[in-house]
Formats: structure tokens, sequence, C-alpha cells
């Protein structure tokens, strides 16, 4: 079995970020140099730690609660501890003791870090998309949207919400657009995520006919008096309770529709 010993580093694609790399068989006697380095690292202000346990053999449940404190520590200091990399039995330790609910664990130092441009430095995300002007793209655009938001780890109701917006919109983006042959027959798409918000934006060629009601409709939308159980424009009604902000701007041009969706869960 492999002498414990700890080393502590800094990432390369950020000093932010701090890796300590542990080894060995973490028992009992080995709580006293966890506790160090990470005061260490805490004195330093880098509080973002990745601990990377590849080489972690055995651990006891004495060093994961001293783990555990560690990360309460880095926490009233705005950071976090994760940890990458665990073996099958040390992973079972954790899990044994339930601590594999309170750690976030990552397969690799990799994935960690990508956890702290996302969680911790508001990463945004962006997805871009034009469709012809009909109905049979809908239901995989608003999938597409919906997949987006499970993989960042947004709630299966947030997701859900987040789907209904999206099938709303475009199918009336398709029902109230431009009908001419050629260009304009698209609905444009434009999303952009974090971890606390999903910004969405359809928008699409108006159709000369439709105009005017367009700009009544987006009028009467506009109205904080707006209700779901009205007929006019149900379904914009239905968009506008489920999300945190509802924009509509229509013109002789075209009709722009603007949801935020902030995270819930």
């Amino acid at each position: 079995m492999k002498t414990f010993q700890i080393e502590i580093a800094q990432s390369k694609e950020s000093p932010d970020i701090t890796i300590i790399s542990l080894r060995g068989k973490l028992g009992h006697n080995t709580i006293k140099k966890i506790r160090q380095a990470f005061d260490s690292i805490i004195a330093k202000e880098k509080v973002f730690v990745v601990a990377d346990m590849s080489d972690v053999e055995y651990i006891s449940s004495a060093s994961v609660g001293e783990l555990m404190g560690c990360r309460t520590s880095l926490m009233e200091k705005d950071g976090d501890l994760v940890l990458a990399g665990l073996k099958i039995e040390v992973l079972e330790t954790l899990s044994a003791l339930d601590a594999d609910k309170i750690f976030k664990l990552y397969k690799d130092v990799r994935s960690a870090i990508n956890l702290y441009y996302w969680e911790y430095q508001g990463q945004v995300e962006k997805i871009n998309l034009t469709f012809p002007s009909e109905l049979n793209f809908v239901p995989p655009v608003r999938q597409l949207v919906r997949r987006i938001a499970e993989q960042k780890d947004y709630s299966s109701k947030d997701a859900f919400r987040i789907e209904t917006i999206v099938d709303e919109i475009c199918n009336n983006a398709v029902e109230h657009g431009s009908m001419a042959e050629g260009e304009g027959r698209e609905v444009e798409v434009s999303v952009s995520i974090d971890r606390k918000k999903i910004e969405i934006s359809i928008s699409n060629t108006s159709d000369p006919e439709k105009v005017d009601m367009l700009k009544k409709m987006s009028k009467y939308l506009s109205s904080p008096k707006v209700s779901f159980h009205d007929k006019r424009g149900r379904g914009l009604a239905l968009v506008k309770m489920l999300s945190n902000d509802f924009q509509i701007d229509s013109s002789d041009y075209g009709t722009c529709v603007h949801v935020t969706k902030i995270r819930e869960e």
C-alpha cells in the first residue's frame, strides 16, 4: 500500500483553482496533515479546490469527516471542495456514509475544472439555429432545448417548462410568419444558458396580412392585465405565466419574442 502523500498545486487552466492530490491510505493518522494542507490553501485564498483522489486506495470514516469539515471551511470563504477520480472502494465508503450526497463527485480533474467555469465564473453557453417555418420542425427544436437544460443540471420541472415555452413560441412563429416562398420563411432561435437562468429569443418574418393583428397582440400581451384564461393569445399568455421576463416586439418586418426563465431548483 502506498505511503500517504499530499501535493498542492494551482491549476494550469486557472490560477484560482487549487488541485490537492491525495495518495495512499487516508486513515486516522492522516487527519492532521489534511487539515494543515487545507488551512494553507485557505490562507492563500484559493478556495475552489479539486481533490484528485485517483491514487487513494482507502479512506476511513474519520478522514471523510475531516474532508467534510474542510469543505465547510472553504464554503464559508465562498469556495468549495469537489472530489475527482475516486476508485470504487473509496466511492463505496463515501456512499455508506452518505457523503456522496454532500460532495460533488467527478470522474476526473478535467470534469471538475469545467464545473468551476460553469458554477463559479458564470460561464454562458449559447446556441443559435434556424429552421424552416414548418410545424414538423418544432418538436425536435423544443426537445433539443430541453436536453440542453437537463445537461446543465436544470431540474425536470424547469426543463419541462422551458420546453413548453419553446414549443408555444415556435408554433406561433410558424403560424403567424410569412408564407412567401424563398427567403423569410425561417424561424430563428437563440438560446443563452448559465447556471442561474436561460434566455430564449425566437423571431420570424411577419406575414404582411397579419401585421396589424400581431401588433395588437403584442400590445395586449405586454399589459400586466393579460390573463391565461383569455382566448386571445392563450399560448403566449401561458409563456408569460411560465417566464420571469417576457417581451414581444412586432413590426412590419417581423416578430421577436424574448423570454427569461430563472432556474428554480
